[in-house]
């Protein structure tokens, strides 16, 4: 199986949380902080999440332990090196696997699970647009509108 679509998708994901740092970077950073109704607390925490999960994925993929890098409320500057980071991590291990391969690896639970890489980067791709979604639902109650981070506008992008 090919590497294209995992590629589309990682950089998709990436491609997506790297416009809402910059739409969020435009305002003003206690907006990261200020508790609104959400899935959590606050956008901060959601970024902070996302990347906590992306990390966490890596790792499996890698079959490496996690390491927790989590700090109390880091701010854009730190997620979006955070992000590039992860997004640059992620580019190298897809270099080198195909998508058909598969991986095994434990839950929080201990549960044992297999699946494909393929599979796992189309998860991270969802978990990404639902919190993202989140995101964007915060900033509603705040009457601000986000930014539009639809798959099919990423490919429009790519395209030109």
């Amino acid at each position: 199986m090919n590497n294209d679509w995992l590629c589309k998708l990682i950089d998709y994901h990436f491609w997506a949380i790297d416009a809402w740092l910059a739409y969020l970077k435009q305002m003003e950073e206690d907006v990261l902080y200020t508790p609104v109704p959400g899935v959590f607390p606050t956008i901060g925490e959601t970024l902070a999440h996302l990347a906590d999960v992306d990390g966490l994925w890596l790792s499996r993929l890698r079959q490496i332990p996690y390491p927790m890098e989590r700090s109390e409320q880091p701010s854009i500057e730190e997620l979006k090196q955070r992000f590039d980071r992860l997004r640059a991590d992620y580019s190298l291990f897809l270099q080198r696997v195909s998508a058909g391969d598969r991986i095994t690896y434990s839950n929080s639970k201990g549960e044992v699970f297999s699946n494909s890489i393929l599979e796992v980067v189309q998860h991270l791709s969802n978990h990404g647009t639902y919190h993202l979604g989140n995101i964007a639902s915060m900033m509603r109650h705040w009457s601000v509108s986000g930014t539009s981070t639809d798959f099919i506008y990423y490919l429009r992008l790519a395209e030109a």
